[in-house]
């Protein structure tokens, strides 16, 4: 079935269109608790929507409010690291703006490797470099990243007192953790968190003109940067430790996505 035939079907399920597409990473499907008067939908019940193998994923799109908005919510990300298809590993935001939202949320867990960057740390991205497959879709001039958006969250998260650094991301195919001489190169490149997600999603989202912002919760330190052996199990218990501050962030993002 198309993106288009799944849209519709789901459109008879659902009281309104989403506005944002939130997509929750590593450990952080709880977030999506946050929404209110939910309709969940499990994923094995939309047609083309891709299954998951990962811990720390579950298919289901979960529609509602958050800050004010209508969201659509998707906890089960796909990694191209699975063997999932390009095509199903953005799956998600296609059927989002086919719905008819005009916004993305992004979450992930990263690897710090920035000075600010620390455990718990939940940086916004800024911009990012990638060591992963170059097949994806083109952006034209216009950057990947809304900055005021950006920071229209920043400057809700000071007024609350969080903490929110901002940065470089840098994508790679995975699924193995980097080594300490790869670290060491892309902090020479300039990137400040290394991930297994979320630049697919977000070059989709932009050739489709939508307005992308982007959250990665450092979960750990990345190789050699760290004392600790890196885990699949330390970043979704780092996750958990940090899914109420994201939750939040993740809500005022949707309150704030409009000037």
């Amino acid at each position: 079935m198309s993106v288009a035939r799944a849209a519709a079907a789901l459109g008879r399920r659902i009281s309104a269109a989403p506005e944002i597409v939130i997509i929750l990473g590593s450990g952080l499907a709880r977030v999506a608790a946050a929404v209110a008067q939910p309709i969940v939908v499990d994923g094995r019940d939309v047609d083309g929507f891709p299954a998951t193998g990962v811990r720390g994923h579950r298919a289901r799109l979960v529609f509602g409010r958050l800050g004010g908005r209508r969201v659509m919510a998707i906890q089960g990300r796909v990694h191209l690291y699975e063997g999932a298809r390009p095509g199903e590993v953005v799956y998600g935001v296609r059927l989002g703006h086919e719905l008819g939202a005009s916004r993305l949320v992004l979450t992930c867990s990263a690897g710090g490797i920035g000075a600010a960057c620390e455990p718990g740390t939940v940086m916004l991205i800024r911009d990012h470099l990638r060591a992963g497959l170059q097949r994806l879709a083109p952006t034209g001039a216009r950057p990947v990243y809304d900055h005021s958006w950006g920071t229209r969250l920043r400057e809700a998260a000071l007024r609350e007192g969080r903490r929110l650094a901002q940065g470089t991301y840098l994508w790679t195919l995975g699924p193995c953790f980097e080594t300490p001489a790869e670290i060491r190169n892309f902090a020479h490149m300039g990137a400040d968190a290394v991930g297994m997600s979320t630049v697919p999603e977000a070059m989709t989202a932009a050739s489709l003109g939508m307005h992308v912002l982007g959250l990665a919760l450092i979960a750990n330190r990345a190789a050699g940067l760290g004392s600790a052996s890196l885990s699949h199990e330390e970043v979704l218990a780092s996750a958990r430790r940090a899914a109420p501050s994201m939750e939040r962030l993740v809500e005022l993002a949707a309150a704030h996505c409009a000037a």
